[in-house]
């Protein structure tokens, strides 16, 4: 007997599922529901929605993230509900939204949710998750398209058309999409992180690279372009690297965005929101029909609750697939959504939240994006939390070791670099002076491994050091490294400045001693 539930434990829902359409595992699943959808056997469709209650939550997507996701090539992380209901509030009602590399929908089905009368048009290149896709939008009767397409690339392999009907929307197979791109209101996206790509050809003639071209070894950029190529207005959930790239090529397509007023909020997302993914992440919404030369800033690191995800093991033998593991992340209340939405409609600074801020003001900061750089804290304040601090320190240092420089001693003297080995060593020193300190407050600050010198002759070597960051290596002379390098450690300066500011009533009681 099939039971009807709020929530789902994930192994319980697959073995719900495969009494519901007849498989053995997720492989023979996948080929079920392409079946079921495009021949429009809507008893399927009754079936699954006497098993769950809640059509607004994506009970395929979670069976797909664990069983079936490509998490190393094709870097697929769903997203989060609450993620996809900020996303949703910000972008508003739309006639068409395009979602942009829709996975299992969503990102759809959020804001479908609340705007259920919107026509949809999902592209997606992965045919393995193409057959979730489609039962999902007929499950809710949702009309539009399904494209299989490399977005990138421009190329088209397959259509397919959704017509809304008495319950369930209809599936037929079309040659291609009937629809004006120019008449698309908002677009959505949660497109996979850091991923290369190779330019199509003539790619300075493509209308979607007017803002100019990304480069090929990080496609985040060419996803924004490519949606606000087809949206008046675009909202994309991004990994935090787009907010102060150093790659020259990024740097000028974020310059034309910003010149261009197109830019209209960046929001900073709290950690650990992803169950398979710690990549720290934002949204940005742009909008090609602004008239405000303002940008609204909103830093919602803090603004999350706790959620504790019962979970049995997935894989092995009896005991491991019996043994339930929990696993704790975050999520927005509907009181944080609540409160990002207000913050921006009433633009009125909040301290250590919400900045509206000017575009002059950005360019004047060398065109970073970073909330929290524009947020002021509230004077009366003596000092943050002294673990935010550490955090911004070690933030800093990861941005700074994520690409390591190996080279001669000699050759470091005569190019001027010695100059900086030295400058690291000596910081080094005091961060362990420092960790001796902070360790009574369980935090510590990590070493620095951006440079080192070697005896060996002539040696240059740069490295990639971090897995979740990934290295442009764009440095193409060693000066234009040297002042990345001088302007974070300015940076670090003032963030040391103010954690010496922070401790400054211990140190003076005789409480801790450096």
């Amino acid at each position: 007997m099939i039971e009807r539930v709020v929530f789902m434990e994930l192994t319980e829902l697959l073995d719900q599922l495969k009494v519901l359409f007849g498989v053995e595992n997720t492989k023979e699943l996948t080929n079920k529901l392409k079946t079921v959808s495009v021949n429009n056997q809507f008893e399927y469709h009754q079936k699954f929605t006497d098993i769950v209650s809640d059509l607004k939550i994506d009970w395929l997507q979670k069976v797909y993230q664990y069983y079936e996701a490509d998490r190393e090539e094709k870097k697929q992380d769903y997203t989060p509900k609450s993620i996809g209901v900020l996303l949703s509030k910000l972008l508003g009602k739309c006639n068409k939204v395009y979602d942009q590399c829709a996975g299992s929908g969503s990102l759809t089905i959020q804001y479908w949710s609340y705007y259920p009368d919107t026509e949809f048009i999902c592209e997606e290149l992965d045919e393995n998750v193409i057959p979730y896709l489609l039962f999902n939008l007929s499950l809710r009767n949702i009309r539009g398209y399904v494209v299989q397409k490399d977005i990138l690339s421009d190329e088209t392999y397959c259509c397919y058309k959704l017509k809304k009907g008495n319950d369930f929307s209809t599936i037929t197979v079309v040659d291609r999409i009937d629809v004006d791109y120019e008449r698309i209101d908002g677009a959505i996206s949660n497109p996979p992180y850091n991923i290369k790509w190779k330019h199509p050809e003539f790619a300075s003639f493509d209308s979607r690279f007017q803002y100019g071209i990304p480069p090929e070894s990080n496609a985040n950029y060419a996803f924004v372009l490519n949606a606000i190529s087809k949206a008046k207005k675009s909202a994309y959930i991004l990994p935090n690297s787009v907010l102060t790239t150093s790659n020259k090529s990024e740097c000028e397509v974020v310059k034309e965005l910003v010149n261009h007023n197109l830019l209209d909020t960046v929001i900073t997302l709290p950690d650990k929101m992803f169950e398979a993914t710690s990549i720290p992440t934002s949204i940005l919404l742009l909008d090609n029909n602004r008239t405000v030369n303002k940008v609204h800033m909103v830093d919602m690191r803090k603004e999350c609750v706790e959620d504790v995800r019962e979970q049995k093991g997935q894989y092995g033998g009896t005991s491991h697939t019996n043994r339930m593991y929990k696993k704790t992340i975050n999520v927005f209340s509907d009181e944080n959504i609540k409160r990002c939405i207000e913050v921006i409609s009433q633009k009125a600074s909040v301290s250590d939240f919400y900045k509206y801020v000017s575009i002059e003001t950005i360019k004047n900061e060398n065109y970073m994006l970073t909330p929290s750089r524009y947020i002021i804290v509230e004077k009366e304040y003596t000092h943050r939390d002294l673990k935010n601090i550490v955090n911004d320190i070690n933030e800093n240092i990861r941005d700074k070791n994520v690409t390591k420089i190996t080279i001669n001693e000699s050759l470091a003297k005569a190019m001027g670099l010695y100059g900086v080995y030295e400058m690291q060593e000596r910081g080094n020193k005091i961060m362990t002076d420092w960790n001796e300190e902070l360790k009574s407050f369980g935090i510590q600050i990590d070493k620095e491994s951006c440079l080192s010198v070697s005896k060996k002759k002539n040696e240059i070597k740069i490295e990639q050091q971090d897995k979740e960051i990934a290295s442009e290596l764009i440095m193409q002379i060693i000066n234009s490294w040297k002042a990345h390098i001088m302007y974070l450690n300015n940076k670090q300066n003032i963030l040391l400045a103010e954690l010496r500011d922070a401790l400054l009533s211990d140190l003076m009681s005789g409480k801790i001693q450096l």
